[in-house]
């Protein structure tokens, strides 16, 4: 015979953050180990490939996973427009960093100097290309979202009646 233990909900809410915040660490540890082989250390792809791996699908899985079920990450107190903007350029200036760093310690020997236009336009076009790309995943996230709230609450109105 199972006995079903009450919960309080404190308790599970407190547990949930710390699952929370371990993930979150764990994906900012993998982001760090990507970056240190990569930029500092100079290795290729193969060696941070399971890192990357590992950081793509666990993101991957808990966006859609929340979205299926309904769970809303996108339209919180947090994730007004503003922040949706500003995310998306800070991310895009970020990815832009990086590779603009990674571009010239490889390719510097070819450039005049950091105002060479060729150098310049890189930068641009790294900025757009991530600016797209980043908004089309944020997109995405959002999309799959709404569809997993709308069946939600298709699930909820007809338990209703």
């Amino acid at each position: 015979m199972k006995i079903n233990k009450m919960k309080d909900e404190r308790i599970v809410q407190l547990n949930n953050k710390i699952q929370s915040e371990a993930f979150i660490l764990t994906i900012m540890i993998l982001a760090l180990s990507i970056f240190i082989k990569s930029y500092i250390f100079d290795m290729g792809i193969r060696e941070y490939l399971i890192e990357l791996i590992i950081m793509i699908v666990s993101i991957a899985y808990l966006s859609i996973r929340g979205a299926m079920v309904g769970y809303s990450s996108m339209n919180t107190i947090y994730f007004g427009k503003k922040f949706k903007i500003i995310a998306i350029l800070l991310l895009a200036i970020l990815i832009t960093i990086f590779n603009g760093i990674r571009n010239y310690t490889f390719y510097g020997k070819n450039y005049d100097g950091i105002s060479d236009i060729h150098f310049l336009s890189v930068i641009g076009v790294t900025f757009i290309s991530s600016l797209i790309f980043v908004s089309f995943l944020l997109g995405a996230v959002y999309s799959i979202e709404r569809v997993g709230q709308k069946r939600l609450e298709k699930q909820l109105d007809n338990d209703e009646e």
